[in-house]
């Protein structure tokens, strides 16, 4: 005779068998080690996109302290874009032209490449100029390119500059791309 434990169960069939079950086995069945795993695995996959998006933080705040240009780059970047109301010429593929941006008081922001620098300019309502202002020196090409309606992607390659050190100049030497979006409310937070 066995030693064990004799057990009466229902089968799924509606009648009643009988099973064995060892004592002392310690054992886990094969759906219990299947959900552990599984849940292991999700587990893993979050801790390992927690630790990508940490990694994408470190290295941008590296560069805003190799370069502060580059950080000031993208802060006014993202505060001119999320603040307009439009993109006023979009360009479903990439486009090395000014990028024009239509603001609620009527006026407009520009930016473009003139010769090695990425120039901002407000323009008031009537066309003209109010203010004028280098964002960023050492520019080798300026892309951008609405992805959807409402997501404007940004490609901007600079040169390294001297007397930066080597890691910066190795960080200088990437292109900086980013998306942001048009969120269409005077005060930038209207999704």
């Amino acid at each position: 005779m066995r030693s064990g434990v004799h057990c009466r169960s229902v089968s799924p069939r509606g009648g009643i068998g009988s099973t064995w079950r060892e004592r002392g086995s310690g054992g886990y069945t094969l759906l219990e080690l299947m959900v552990t795993m599984s849940l292991v695995g999700i587990v893993l996959l979050a801790a390992g996109q927690i630790i990508a998006g940490a990694g994408r933080l470190l290295l941008d705040a590296d560069r805003h302290v190799a370069d502060p240009q580059l950080g000031s780059l993208s802060t006014t970047l993202r505060r001119d874009i999320h603040r307009s109301s439009a993109v006023v010429h979009p360009a479903p593929s990439w486009d090395e032209g000014p990028l024009d941006l239509a603001s609620w008081d009527g006026g407009q922001i520009r930016y473009t490449l003139q010769g090695e620098a990425l120039v901002r300019e407000a323009l008031v309502s009537g066309g003209g100029p109010a203010s004028r202002r280098v964002i960023v020196n050492g520019v080798s090409s300026w892309w951008w390119r609405m992805v959807t309606p409402q997501l404007v992607e940004v490609k901007v390659t600079v040169l390294p500059r001297p007397g930066l050190g080597s890691a910066a100049a190795d960080v200088r030497r990437d292109v900086v791309l980013r998306r942001y979006s048009v969120r269409g409310g005077p005060d930038g937070r209207s999704w």
